[in-house]
């Protein structure tokens, strides 16, 4: 599709594919049927690094958000719990110019993952109850890390 080529290492096994879809999201999907997970990753180009200087951490804080709940899925925490009970993890991260989420899960719950995964860009709840103690995990985050080397880099 498209003509998009992929490069790998001949020693690569698994294959990709370069898919846009209708809504504009252009996307590259990995298979490889020896894996025992299967997951998904988004990247925003959108960081801290273009946040309005009177709204500090506010990519960190969108990206906390979004975990908290979705039209579909209102209940905070149950993205977690069908990932932790599903065998997965999930976590992410906010860098200068991008913010990531991904998630893994047992194969045969990747569809009910990305279900719930893809409301956070669509329809999340941001509710007015989650963002105080976000605003507050996000600058606990931010004062915890202000010693480490990499803080001290992207501040200068």
């Amino acid at each position: 599709m498209s003509g998009v080529v992929i490069k790998k290492p001949d020693s690569h096994r698994r294959e990709y594919s370069f898919v846009r879809l209708e809504n504009g999201l252009k996307a590259i999907v990995g298979s490889d049927p020896g894996c025992d997970k299967a997951g998904a990753s988004l990247c925003v180009n959108v960081g801290m690094c273009h946040e309005r200087k009177d709204l500090p951490g506010l990519a960190h804080f969108l990206e906390h958000m979004l975990f908290t709940g979705t039209r579909k899925f209102p209940k905070e925490g149950e993205y977690r719990e069908f990932i932790d009970q599903n065998g997965g993890c999930a976590n992410g991260y906010t860098l200068c110019y991008i913010t990531n989420f991904m998630f893994e899960v047992s194969p045969d719950k990747l569809t009910p993952a990305l279900d719930r995964f893809s409301r956070f860009f669509y329809e999340p709840l941001l509710t007015k109850e989650c963002t105080d103690r976000e605003i507050n995990a996000v600058d606990s985050e931010f004062h915890g890390g202000m010693t480490h080397p990499w803080w001290r880099y992207i501040g200068i």
